[in-house]
Order: C-alpha cells, then sequence, then structure tokens
C-alpha cells in the first residue's frame, strides 16, 4: 500500500469513528482526539490524528468544538454524506454500486415495518425539534425539513435517499437534534 492510499484510508477511519459516534445514540455526537484514537483500529498517536483532524475540518467534513485539552471533534452533514458515499463503493471487487449513479437502490426497497418505524422516529425528532433550545430560525428551519420527511417518508414509494438527506440536514442545524442521525442510520 502506498503511502498516500495510506492516509487515505486513515482518514477515512477518523471519518468512520465520528460516524459512528454521531450515529450511536448517544447524547453527545463529538469525540476528543484521544477518544479517537482509542476507536481506531490502528492505534494513533495524537499529534497525527490532529494532523488528519485539520486536513478533514480543511475539506468541511469535520467540524471543532471549544479548543483546550478536550477539544471535541464532529462529523459534519458533508462528512456523513461523503461517508454515505464510500459506503456505496465496493472496494474488494473494485466495482461501483449501481445506486452510486442511478440514485436507485434495491436496499431502498424498505419493509413496511421499517418504513413504519422510521415513520414513528421522524414524529417523535418533530417532538425533539419543538422542545430543543433552538433559536426562532432554527426551529422554523427544522420544523420544515422534518414535515418534508415525514411527508416522503409516508409515500407509498418513498425516494430513501431524500428522506436520509433530509435528515441529514437537520441533524446540522444543531447538536441537539443527533436523533436525525439516527433515523437516517435506519434507512440503510
Amino acid at each position: 500500500m502506498t503511502t498516500a492510499a495510506m492516509i487515505g484510508s486513515t482518514k477515512a477511519a477518523v471519518l468512520k469513528v465520528l460516524f459512528e459516534q454521531a450515529t450511536a445514540g448517544r447524547n453527545d455526537p463529538s469525540l476528543t482526539i484521544s477518544g479517537i484514537c482509542q476507536k481506531l483500529p490502528d492505534r494513533l498517536g495524537g499529534a497525527l490524528a490532529q494532523i488528519f483532524l485539520d486536513e478533514l475540518i480543511d475539506q468541511g467534513l469535520v467540524t471543532r468544538g471549544a479548543g483546550g485539552p478536550r477539544e471535541r471533534f464532529r462529523i459534519t452533514s458533508l462528512g456523513i454524506q461523503f461517508v454515505d458515499n464510500i459506503a456505496q463503493l465496493d472496494v474488494s471487487s473494485g466495482s461501483i454500486e449501481s445506486n452510486a449513479w442511478t440514485g436507485r437502490s434495491q436496499d431502498f426497497a424498505l419493509s413496511e415495518t421499517r418504513q413504519r418505524e422510521i415513520v414513528v422516529k421522524i414524529k417523535q425528532l418533530k417532538k425533539v425539534i419543538e422542545q430543543a433550545p433552538l433559536t426562532n430560525s432554527e426551529r422554523s428551519q427544522a420544523i420544515a425539513l422534518v414535515t418534508s420527511a415525514l411527508v416522503l417518508a409516508e409515500a407509498p414509494d418513498p425516494p430513501w435517499k431524500v428522506v436520509k438527506e433530509t435528515l441529514t440536514w437537520i441533524a446540522a442545524i444543531s447538536t441537539t437534534l443527533s436523533l436525525a442521525l439516527q433515523v437516517a442510520a435506519l434507512i440503510y
């Protein structure tokens, strides 16, 4: 494996760790550098992890919180979309999944049970938004997005890719809305 490939795969692994943290249903979707290093399959030193995180921040895939020794990092909505695109590539066979270029997938033929579960979770998300400490502008935007996600999810043949993207946009409004990422994770 070339050095460039190792760097790329390590950055992808850091991004995947942050993605898993954001979609795991925890109250805090962020991690410290040491928390990220502990979850990586190949242990990475803090200084090297900081370099990779800085590059991911420059690319808009990760954001950082307040500075200091306990500085926390979390994946952005663009980072989530990037991880989703990586998941669509079948690296082992060198082929690309057809849904990466057609926009439709057999994976999107979710069962009625799963569809009902997603609809219930989106309704719960709407209640969370109504109670969340958001500005009026953030709340209005989140309500509009969750309403559209709900209408689409209740359709006879839901466009799951659009529903998932809408849920990602909701999560980008505020970290208190990480439930949106958990619902989005149900779609794949």
